[in-house]
């Protein structure tokens, strides 16, 4: 199921997902971003998950961009 994009910051550097309104035990939310570098390069990105009764759960990684030339 699609989850619709809440927020794009000016830049893209920022989106917002609606939320889900419930995860029951033992089920799944997946989400899949495709980005596309402008230069090639290391970039980083960062997810942030939030939840009414947990504290954040932050995750970074780093990927390497490369010249299709």
């Amino acid at each position: 199921e699609f989850r619709r994009v809440l927020f794009r910051s000016a830049d893209q550097s920022l989106v917002a997902f609606a939320q889900v309104p419930q995860l029951k035990p033992g089920t799944r939310a997946v989400y899949t971003l495709t980005v596309v570098g402008e230069r090639p390069g290391a970039l980083r990105l960062k997810a942030q998950v939030t939840a009414t009764d947990l504290e954040p759960l932050e995750d970074e990684e780093t990927t390497r961009f490369y010249s299709d030339r």
